[in-house]
């Protein structure tokens, strides 16, 4: 069966068409399913325990570097969820218009409060699909790269880059344990 053609048939509509779905479990218990639409450029989230359905982020978002995201946001199409709980929406287009955002949700009301530009496709012709977070490896996520000019679709493995804090410590532990050798060769 052809989806596209049966419904070309039966005169539907292509409006709101879903792209992907994500569930996230709230502090409280309840489940919400994020549900990417390509249309009209939003993101709903709808609470499994109560049915309530809410726009999660649209062009009407605020964008955490000012103002509001506008037509920087176009065609969301997959979504992603990190072991923090975090979401990011991944846009349907090529490059270099092609962004990767991540959804700020800090109260669980299953609205975004902000999104910003988490990653932007800048391969010739490529599109990002298929955003995965590892779920053994934090910091670790998977993306498809497909549709580049070079014919060659890839997926990446992208690891998070510890924080200069995160550095300042391992030093000060190398040092700690420096001292603690160099104390053992005179006694």
């Amino acid at each position: 069966i052809d989806g596209r053609t049966s419904a070309d048939t039966a005169l539907a509509t292509n409006y709101q068409r879903p792209e992907d779905m994500e569930i996230k479990t709230l502090a409280n218990g309840d489940q919400i399913v994020l549900i990417a639409t390509t249309t009209t450029n939003e993101i709903y989230s709808m609470n499994l325990a109560t049915s309530e359905m809410k726009v999660f982020a649209s062009q009407a978002t605020a964008n955490a570097a000012g103002g509001l995201i506008g037509g920087a946001l176009v065609s969301p199409d997959n979504i992603a969820i990190d072991a923090d709980g975090n979401f990011y929406i991944i846009e349907d287009q090529g490059a270099t218009n092609a962004d990767i955002w991540l959804a700020r949700d800090a109260n669980d009301d299953g609205v975004a409060e902000s999104l910003q530009r988490w990653a932007g496709m800048q391969v010739t012709g490529a599109e990002p699909t298929g955003l995965y977070f590892d779920l053994f490896k934090p910091n670790t996520a998977y993306l498809n790269v497909q549709h580049p000019t070079s014919g060659n679709d890839q997926l990446l493995m992208i690891q998070a880059v510890p924080e200069p804090g995160e550095y300042a410590m391992m030093l000060a532990g190398l040092g700690l344990v420096g001292l603690a050798s160099r104390y053992r060769r005179k006694a």
